[in-house]
């Protein structure tokens, strides 16, 4: 092969490479997360994760869209003794976290330094993400 050729097939990968990429007609959130959200939360909590005009939503949380949900990526990640972010906690069912303790909690039991406690985080609309539902499931994976 001569060199210009080479040169001109050089130029052409390198053009295409450079070109701009279409965007993929769906997405993971779009598909299998945003289903989840507004059934299980955004239609089921009289608008309270949907946001107005302005931008806000009365819940503090736009459930509507993966860029509204990410105005609020605080609430995805697990945190402290929880196994699981704000969202499934305050969404889902109660849950038991056991809790590490200075003293043992229960004095006939010297040598155990935990205490289970059962979660009670309060959610207007109620638990909307049941543990162990498809949905619920899909939110922790995706997470």
């Amino acid at each position: 092969m001569n060199w210009g050729l080479r040169a001109a097939l050089g130029g052409a990968v390198l053009v295409l490479a450079c070109g701009e990429n279409e965007p993929p007609a769906f997405s993971f959130f779009d598909q299998r997360v945003a289903p989840v959200l507004q059934v299980g939360c955004a239609q089921q909590t009289t608008g309270c994760h949907v946001a107005t005009s302005q931008g806000t939503a009365s819940g503090n949380l736009d459930l509507t869209s993966y860029d509204g949900l990410l105005r609020r990526e605080d609430v995805l990640p697990a945190s402290g003794p929880y196994a699981v972010g704000q969202l499934l906690l305050k969404g889902g069912d109660a849950l038991q976290i056991p809790v590490q303790t200075f003293d043992p909690p229960d004095s006939t039991q010297p040598d155990r330094f935990f205490a289970t406690i059962t979660t009670d985080v309060r959610h207007a609309g109620g638990a909307n993400l049941r543990v162990g539902s498809d949905g619920y499931a899909q939110l922790k994976q995706w997470i």
